[in-house]
């Protein structure tokens, strides 16, 4: 069984085809991949941008303010029920507590 010129001449054309095919399918997906990577890198350097200026800006207030060391005799206080100043409302605490 002898193969015709015309049977080898279309093998060789799908053959080189295929190749092509695959070879540009490759380079596609490599080009692809580096468009990719350089957006997703380019997302990560705003995001860690903003996200600095944020701290930066949250964090000029933060050293304005004083924070004062807690004893553990102000948490008991903390846990004691407010003492109203207002005489009407010391009537009402009194003459509940006395009921």
């Amino acid at each position: 069984m002898t193969v015709s010129f015309r049977a080898k001449l279309l093998l060789s054309a799908l053959s080189s085809t295929i190749i092509a095919l695959v070879v540009a399918g490759v380079l596609f997906a490599q080009s692809m991949q580096r468009r990719i990577d350089a957006r997703i890198e380019e997302t990560l350097v705003a995001e860690a941008r903003l996200t600095a200026e944020l701290l930066a800006r949250s964090a000029i207030p933060a050293m304005r303010r004083t924070r004062l060391p807690i004893r553990a005799d102000t948490s008991q206080a903390m846990a004691a029920p407010p003492i109203n100043a207002t005489p009407s409302a010391a009537r009402v605490a009194v003459s509940t507590a006395c009921s």
